[in-house]
């Protein structure tokens, strides 16, 4: 008998020569009552790592004999090199793998050998090949989790076959047809909630079985070197839809998902450009996602298409992350724009503490490597409040829009106008989302020794519009800090009206300002709800009227020194005495908290601007007229007795009032004053 001189599979027949005994046996073999079996043996090759090529060909050896008993002329074939064919009568079917299991050395386990064996009834008009091709896939289906070692060609089974062989052969029909459709799902960027992007998805309807989902058709498409053809359609389509949406005023731009076999089975890089060329799509409204099991191999031809559509403009995404490919390599060898982290990353982060830990520090990584982040598989307010936490800059998922038709989301978009992302603003928001809040590193430029000495301070991006200043996004610790000094909010804190405030903003107005002309770290000393803090400002980015700035804050603790301002300002805050300042022209500039409190007004916007005339304190306004304006001449009145009205009281006061000088002029007058009762007429 010929036979195989492989070591691997010694002692079994040759295709050739079990092609030609089964067709001469063919009568017999195709009467309906034999089937063809295809057995495939799991975790060989660990086995044979573990144990030796010699003791896995030993295995085979007793494998083949069983089998030889049992098949039809004895013969068992090698096919593909994973697997054995062999007819038996079809009732032994059931009987196979058990049998094969009973003598198998390590079987059991997940990582034990195990038999399992796909198998089709022999019958005309099937060919050897085409029973081969069944029961391979038969074997295939066997779903370990149901517990079966065995799986016969029929029912489901070969439906779920004819489907395949339907998608494999009729895909050039459906593009034609227009059953290929291209669908979008929005992606949302976390710091505004508003749509920066779509990602176009592929979808059949088929004309035979209707919808079919993309696991259905997409793995059947990449096994037969077909997937590109799918791709360039659905590319084809997206781009058609983009122009339409164009021309709705709805401009948002979308990526689309390639295949490493798109590389292999054609130019898909001059493919795209010319159906972009053809209707008008300009680079920068298109992004490639790339999956991270397709640049698992690291080898030149994807690191150089990565490369190369990079260097013409469009933006490049790794898909996936997380998913089971990772390799740290992978993002240090090849330059990508966005990292899309897998769903299965973010599915237990508002229960296990760990999974919080480990995609907060994903985003690190990513930001710190110069990347984005986008995290997929977004359904509840928790995950997007926790990706907003850890500064991921963008969201997809089932909480922001299911996929839909392509028309149809861009439709949505144009009746959500205010839900756009405005394009000007992206190169803007793409610098905020950069900062990682976790470590307050504004980009990957200042590297590991900025992260050492940083550390996990309370960090914040503050946005400067006009003469307001507000937050854009904050780590846990800012918000912390915000709780230890009473706030709620930023908001709240930001739109207090004490003098002390208003001194805080001022001093930030101007480090913005000095930070965004120099280029360089603005620090500041301030009282913040009478505790004594640094705040550093670092310019970060800037578009029409906005400025943003990685801001820190620390107690005055561990700041360097304290500063004239910062104990000036604690005296005022603390002292009992009435505090207030003005202008040459006798205007209030500021006060502090006593006197406010002590006229009763909410906030020092109620005095600014005004004069004692204009407040009608005075019973008598010539005589504090006559002394300020003395005092502006560069006199010095001390313990100056008067009347003013307080709450519809009469009081008497005590009051000293100097003059105020800078680079040796006067620029107004300061002054104090204390209760001394009510008067008496």
């Amino acid at each position: 008998m010929e036979t195989d001189t492989s070591s691997s599979f010694a002692q079994t027949t040759s295709k050739t020569l079990f092609a030609e005994r089964i067709y001469q046996n063919a009568e017999e073999c195709f009467d309906g009552r034999h089937s063809l079996c295809f057995l495939h043996i799991k975790n060989l090759q660990r086995f044979n790592r573990a144990h030796g090529i010699e003791a896995g060909a030993t295995v085979l050896r007793s494998v083949v004999g069983l089998l030889s008993g049992i098949a039809m002329q004895g013969l068992v074939a090698r096919y593909a090199g994973e697997g054995l064919v062999f007819v038996v009568p079809s009732e032994s079917v059931p009987t196979v793998s058990a049998n094969v299991n009973a003598i198998l050395p390590t079987h059991g386990g997940t990582r034990g050998l195990a038999a399992k064996t796909g198998a089709i009834v022999c019958a005309q008009p099937l060919s050897l090949n085409d029973c081969i091709s069944r029961a391979r896939f038969a074997c295939r289906e066997i779903n370990e989790v149901d517990g079966f070692s065995y799986c016969i060609f029929e029912g489901r089974t070969a439906q779920e076959y004819e489907k395949r062989a339907y998608v494999r052969d009729n895909l050039d029909d459906a593009i034609a047809r227009g059953e290929i459709q291209a669908w979008a799902q929005p992606i949302v960027r976390v710091l505004t909630g508003r749509v920066c992007e779509v990602e176009v998805l592929a979808r059949w309807q088929s004309e035979k079985y209707g919808y079919l989902f993309p696991n259905e058709f997409i793995p059947v498409l990449e096994a037969h070197q077909l997937i590109h053809k799918l791709d360039l359609e659905v590319f084809r389509l997206a781009c058609v839809h983009w122009t339409e949406a164009k021309s709705l005023g709805v401009n948002v731009p979308f990526g689309i998902n390639l295949s490493r076999l798109d590389f292999e089975s054609c130019d898909i890089y001059q493919c795209m450009r010319s159906i972009m060329q053809e209707h008008g799509v300009p680079v920068d409204q298109v992004h490639v996602e790339i999956t991270e099991s397709a640049v698992a191999h690291d080898d030149d031809l994807i690191i150089n298409e990565v490369r190369r559509f990079r260097e013409a403009g469009f933006l490049v995404y790794m898909d996936d992350f997380g998913s089971g490919y990772s390799s740290l390599g992978q993002m240090a060898n090849m330059r990508f724009d966005v990292v899309k982290i897998d769903k299965g990353m973010l599915d237990h982060v508002m229960s296990d503490e760990r999974a919080r830990a480990v995609l907060a520090d994903t985003v690190t990584l990513v930001k710190r490597l110069g990347m984005q982040t986008l995290c997929e598989g977004v359904e509840t307010q928790g995950q997007l409040e926790f990706l907003r936490d850890i500064g991921c800059e963008k969201a997809q998922g089932y909480y922001f829009g299911k996929p839909a038709e392509h028309s149809l989301t861009f439709l949505s978009l144009q009746k959500l106008a205010d839900k756009q992302e405005d394009k000007s603003q992206n190169a803007y928001l793409d610098a905020v989302g950069q900062v990682n809040l976790i470590e307050g590193i504004s980009s990957n430029i200042h590297g590991v020794e900025a992260a050492t000495f940083l550390g996990r301070l309370p960090v914040a991006v503050l946005e400067v519009r006009d003469a307001s200043i507000t937050l854009l996004s904050c780590n846990a610790a800012f918000q912390q800090l915000l709780r230890r000094l009473g706030h709620s909010s930023f908001d709240k804190m930001a739109g207090m009206s004490t003098s002390i405030a208003n001194r805080v903003r001022a001093q930030a107005m101007q480090a913005a300002t000095a930070a965004q002309q120099t280029g360089t770290v603005q620090v500041f000393d301030c009282i913040l709800e009478r505790t004594f803090c640094s705040v550093s400002m670092e310019f970060v980015a800037k578009t029409k009227g906005r400025a943003a700035y990685l801001t820190s804050i620390t107690s005055v603790q561990n700041s360097p020194q304290v500063t004239e301002h910062t104990l000036l300002e604690g005296v005022l805050e603390t002292s009992h005495l009435c505090f207030f300042w003005k202008d040459t022209n006798r205007r209030f500039l500021g006060a502090n908290r006593r006197f406010l409190d002590y006229y009763g007004f909410n906030g020092v916007e109620d005095i600014l601007g005004k004069t004692d005339e204009d407040m009608g304190w005075n019973s008598e306004d010539e005589p504090f007229q006559q002394d300020e304006l003395k005092v502006l001449q560069g006199t010095i009145i001390s313990e100056a007795h008067g009347i003013c009205m307080c709450r519809g009281e009469y009081r008497d006061i005590v009051a000293t009032k100097r003059p105020l000088y800078s680079h040796g002029a006067i620029v107004g007058l300061v002054g104090f004053f204390e209760d001394a009762g009510p008067h008496v007429f």
